[in-house]
């Protein structure tokens, strides 16, 4: 190939248990009615901005599988469309034994501040899945393939990136600097972890990170990664909802202390306008709900 590769990366669209606002990770629910439609819209963005794949890689997690289906069958339109390449290394962070349960139960199980480390930190670690669990990847066929030693019990920031960029660099990124024109749908934290190693953000900067659902980020490679920020914005609806989501989250957070109090109060009329900012800003965004994490 003699014309210069492309890589978009793409989060997969909103999941069933992103709108329970449960700790996912290698768990495998399907993609919500509007994960479909947000996976659909990402192939017709991408259709407008005339870049079509060559190649597509994406982890076996279905939510990915589907959002690569449903972008395929956009540019299907015009353009024939490669099968995805499906690999277990691109698999979302795994979350151990918080996967499964929903955000405010994990905080009342392990404390609010565990969690939010575990979430947003570089390097730790949430509790891990014993290999007996039923729960842990040992069980599930899909990885019969793959060394026990190699399979997370839980995995931080860090041993998530550490696990892509075999696939990363041995094949995604050998194939954009051979000229391929390359589409990887991904997972939330996945992606966080390999756009900070591409973009050479600091580690402490990493929890500020945010990847959209649904929004392509269009990279070039001219001896380093280089973000192209002309073709598509990264705004409403992806970033407007995890905008709204960090307010609906202190207003949830008021509550809980609130209602910690001896007695009881209710929130204050102050706190109150903070439900009604939400709705005023998605009704101005025009979007409908919050996006999940």
């Amino acid at each position: 190939m003699t014309e210069r590769g492309w890589l978009v990366l793409l989060r997969h669209g909103e999941s069933t248990w992103n709108a329970q606002r449960r700790f996912t990770g290698w768990r495998d629910p399907s993609l919500s009615e509007r994960g479909h439609v947000e996976g659909q819209e990402a192939g017709d963005a991408l259709l407008t901005a005339q870049l079509s794949p060559d190649l597509i890689f994406t982890s076996v997690l279905t939510r990915a599988e589907q959002t690569v289906a449903a972008v395929t069958g956009e540019l299907r339109v015009r353009a024939a469309t490669p099968p995805a390449i499906c690999d277990w290394r691109l698999n979302e962070r795994h979350y151990g034994a918080l996967q499964g349960l929903k955000h405010d139960a994990a905080r009342e199980r392990y404390g609010a501040d565990a969690v939010e480390t575990w979430r947003r930190s570089w390097s730790a670690t949430p509790p891990e899945l014993d290999v007996s669990d039923p729960r842990h990847p040992a069980h599930d066929p899909r990885y019969s393939h793959v060394p026990l030693g190699l399979l997370p019990s839980s995995e931080s920031l860090a041993a998530c990136l550490a696990r892509q960029l075999p696939c990363f660099t041995g094949e995604v990124a050998a194939a954009v600097l051979d000229g391929a024109r390359v589409l990887l749908v991904g997972h939330g934290n996945a992606l966080r972890a390999l756009v900070a190693h591409l973009e050479w953000i600091p580690h402490a900067e990493v929890p500020s990170l945010l990847i959209p659902t649904g929004v392509p980020l269009l990279y070039h490679h001219d001896g380093q990664w280089r973000r192209d920020q002309t073709r598509f914005a990264c705004t409403a609806p992806g970033l407007a909802h995890d905008v709204l989501l960090l307010v609906e989250e202190y207003h949830r957070a008021a509550e809980r202390r609130l209602a910690a109090l001896e007695p009881p109060r209710e929130a204050p009329e102050s706190d109150l306008l903070v439900e009604d900012l939400v709705d005023l800003a998605a009704e101005v965004l025009d979007v409908d709900d919050i996006v999940r994490e």
